[in-house]
This record gives C-alpha cells, sequence and structure tokens, in this order.
C-alpha cells in the first residue's frame, strides 16, 4: 500500500495520529519486499539493487510526510557463499546508499545490532561503524544480554544509536519476566545523561509460544518497564515524561 501511493498512506496515517492522540517516533522497516518476497541487502544483481532502492525511496517518502524521525533498516546478515568480510563489504555500500536516501527525505536511518546479524557483537557494531560514519543504531541490549556481553561493553554503542526498544533478557534468554531480567537499565539511563542522548525509546515485549507457555502477560511486561524508565528519567534526567 505504501508503495502504491505514499502520499495518500501518509495523509491517512497522520489522520488516525491526531484522532488517537499518537506521536510518531521511528518506523520499524527491518527488510524491504517486493511482492512478498524480502530484499536483502546484498543483491545479487542490478536491478534487484535498483528494485530496493526504489522501494526504500517510496518507504522514506511516506515516513517523512507521515511524520517519522527515523527509519530502522536491517543490519544485514551474512551470505554462506560470499563469507563474512565480503558479506560485510557489500553490505557497507548498501547501507551508504540508503542512508543518503534516508537523509534527502529528512529521515534518520537506524539498523539494530543483533544477535542474528552481521553486527552481533560490540566490536563488529563498532567495525561498521567505522565504515560507515554516518550510521546510527536501534539499540535493544537484549540482543547482547542474551549471548552474556558484558553491559559495560555494549552500552559504548549508545553514543551511535538514535533509538532503544526496552524489555528485560538474561543471560540465554531474549526475553523473560521483569523480576527476572538482568539488564541494568539504571546504569543504562546515568550514561544515556553522561551523553546528553536524545533518541527515542520503545517498549518492545510481545508474546511468542515460549512466553505464554510461562504465563508470562506482555502488557504487563511493558506497563512494568514503562514505570521503571519513568522513574530512571526522573532520576538521571530530572523530570517525568508526559
Amino acid at each position: 500500500m505504501i508503495n502504491e501511493d505514499p502520499k495518500k498512506q501518509a495523509v491517512f496515517l497522520q489522520s488516525l495520529c491526531e484522532k488517537y492522540e499518537i506521536h510518531l517516533d521511528e518506523l520499524f522497516l527491518g527488510e524491504v519486499e517486493m511482492n512478498g518476497i524480502k530484499i536483502n541487502l546484498l543483491p545479487c544483481n542490478e536491478k534487484d539493487k535498483n528494485n530496493l532502492l526504489d522501494r526504500f525511496k517510496r518507504i522514506c517518502l511516506f515516513a517523512s510526510l507521515a511524520g517519522f524521525k527515523s527509519v530502522m533498516a536491517t543490519p544485514g546478515t551474512e551470505n554462506p557463499t560470499l563469507g563474512y568480510e565480503k558479506s560485510f563489504e557489500k553490505t557497507v555500500i548498501m547501507h551508504r546508499e540508503l542512508i543518503k536516501i534516508a537523509n534527502d527525505h529528512d529521515v534518520a536511518y537506524h539498523v539494530e545490532p543483533s544477535r542474528n546479524s552481521l553486527i552481533n557483537t560490540p566490536k563488529k557494531a563498532f567495525e561498521m561503524i567505522q565504515a560507515v560514519p554516518s550510521l546510527r543504531y536501534t539499540m535493544d541490549f537484549l540482543h547482547f544480554q542474551i549471548n552474556n556481553v558484558p553491559l559495560e561493553e555494549s552500552m559504548k554503542l549508545l553514543p551511535f544509536s538514535g533509538h532503544m526498544h526496552a524489555r528485560q533478557a538474561k543471560a540465554g534468554t531474549g526475553k523473560c519476566s521483569y523480576e527476572q531480567g538482568e539488564i541494568d537499565f539504571d546504569k543504562i539511563f546515568k550514561r544515556m545523561h553522561e551523553l546528553n542522548w536524545q533518541g527515542g525509546i520503545c517498549m518492545e515485549f510481545w508474546n511468542g509460544p515460549e512466553e505464554n507457555a510461562k504465563g508470562i502477560n506482555p502488557v504487563d511486561q511493558n506497563i512494568l518497564m514503562r514505570f521503571e524508565l519513568n522513574q530512571l528519567i526522573k532520576k538521571h534526567f530530572g523530570f517525568t515524561p508526559e
């Protein structure tokens, strides 16, 4: 629908936001799709590449007109045939082109360093920033906590992030109930204040079969996290969000 008429869909979304008093922040995109098929950042030919770029232009036009501040795209994955290094190089080239398209539409371009992506460790995420200095991240600390990466290491990516997903996790478990969580958001917000961090934060807990089996209520989890974040913002930034 966005591809067919991005301007019309932007106006429609704006009307819904006004009606329900919703403030847009980041468009969670992930991979671009065409005819139900995902177009990754390693296109096989120029036709696929041009299709990806054209579709992304329409998405960014929609995002800009609707009022989104940023678009979150995919960080890229390794193509086993190409290997990690070559996949990394080709992904860097695509990120540079997609960043330019987003910026031309006054929309920030973010990707999420995730455990199944090319940048599944803080070290690899730093290497990507070095290759694409204008790239910015959507941080979700669960992708590092699940692999028991020290928070001190993953927090080093905060200066390069413009958005954050908030939910609890622990070593070996990507999503867990609030009381079992190991992510120290107090430390994170202390560091964010030191950086004068200005990004948006999204509560992001939903259930899969595993969470359902454990009797976890996703609404409760998001409410608990919202309360926690409000208290930490008040503690470290000196105000309570509306």
